[in-house]
C-alpha cells in the first residue's frame, strides 16, 4: 500500500511518467473500472479522456508518483472503462489503492472548490 505522500504547490515542469488524477464532476470521483474493481487514473492530463478540466492543482507525490487534482465540467461524461461515484461509495471497491492520506487530499480540494465557490458568489451582482 503506498503510503509516503510528500506534498507540495509546484508541479514539475516536464512531467514525463503519468500522474495520479483526482478528478471530480461535482462531489463525483473519475475512477478507471476493470474486473468490479475501482482505480484512481493514471494519465498525463484528463484531456487525454476528452475531458474538460475548469481547474486543477498539484498535490506532491505519493510513493514517487506525481498527483494532481481537478474540477471538470459539469457535463463531462466518463470515457470507456471509466465511471463518476460518490467517494464514500466507491471506497471498498479501490481496495488498496487509495490511501487515507489521498483522501485527506481530495476531501481538501473539495474544501478549496467551496471556498473558491462562494468566493465567486460573494463578488456576484445580479443585475
Amino acid at each position: 500500500m503506498p503510503d509516503s505522500f510528500l506534498p507540495a504547490v509546484i508541479p514539475p515542469e516536464n512531467l514525463q511518467a503519468p500522474a495520479w488524477w483526482f478528478a471530480f464532476r461535482g462531489e463525483l470521483l473519475l475512477v478507471q473500472v476493470r474486473n468490479g474493481s475501482a482505480s484512481i487514473p493514471l494519465l498525463h492530463h484528463p484531456r487525454d479522456l476528452s475531458l474538460r478540466c475548469l481547474r486543477s492543482q498539484y498535490l506532491g507525490t505519493l510513493d514517487g508518483r506525481h498527483c494532481f487534482s481537478a474540477e471538470l465540467h459539469q457535463e463531462s461524461r466518463p470515457a470507456s472503462g471509466m465511471a463518476f461515484g460518490n467517494l464514500r461509495a466507491l471506497y471498498p471497491s479501490l481496495g488498496l489503492l487509495l490511501s487515507p492520506m489521498i483522501a485527506g487530499a481530495a476531501m481538501a480540494f473539495s474544501s478549496v472548490t467551496v471556498v473558491a465557490n462562494a468566493n465567486r458568489l460573494r463578488r456576484y451582482a445580479p443585475g
